[in-house]
């Protein structure tokens, strides 16, 4: 990468995590270009040579998490190959956003004890279609012999439980000396009994 584009990337990186940080401390309608641009050591007028304004910034910034995240549990996927695809999904997912609590806040706004954004603002997300993981998790409750009409059921069901317990670890609620991950198993699968039937193909 040329020093150029490479600064240029580097600015707008420091852009989007103040950004994020400012979101999930004062609120998504309280923050300032202005602050965070100072925040950041440049000008307002370099904020917005990157972003026409502060809603194109807020707009940039769940796309840069997920461009993060989903490589980390893509490799986390591939890695664990004794392990169900799902159960590896999940264990990564849980251990990236409590490893970057500021980035769940953002994609999860209207979990629990967090602010609600209406419906229509930027960073209002409520649906799993085309998710890139449904097709595993569908997979995978095949396995456990769910009948398919219960599947939006357990879709937003697994989702909400496992973004619970994320929320309740990042708020220091939920205290677990060990990997993370294995909350997953202890209480996700588990308790909602989503357990592969049968014996498990190696892959």
């Amino acid at each position: 990468m040329e020093p150029t584009a490479k600064k240029t990337r580097n600015i707008q990186n420091l852009l989007l995590e103040t950004t994020i940080r400012h979101i999930e401390a004062y609120g998504v309608d309280k923050i300032s270009l202005r602050k965070i641009a100072a925040e950041c050591g440049v000008t307002h007028a370099t904020a917005y040579k990157y972003y026409e304004n502060k809603n194109a910034l807020i707009g940039a910034t769940i796309p840069y998490v997920l461009a993060h995240m989903y490589p980390y549990i893509n490799r986390a996927v591939k890695k664990a190959s004794d392990e169900e695809p799902f159960v590896a999904l999940l264990k990564a997912y849980v251990r990236y956003m409590v490893k970057h609590p500021q980035y769940h806040y953002l994609l999860h706004p209207d979990a629990p004890g967090q602010t609600f954004w209406p419906a229509g603002h930027a960073l209002y997300r409520n649906s799993y279609d085309g998710h890139p993981y449904m097709e595993i998790m569908n997979g995978y409750l095949e396995k456990c012999k769910v009948p398919k009409n219960e599947y939006p059921l357990l879709v937003p069901l697994v989702s909400s439980v496992v973004n619970g317990l994320i929320l309740l670890a990042n708020k220091h609620s939920l205290v677990y000396k060990g990997d993370q991950g294995d909350l997953v198993d202890l209480l996700v699968l588990t308790p909602l009994k989503l357990k592969p039937k049968g014996k498990r193909k190696t892959r």
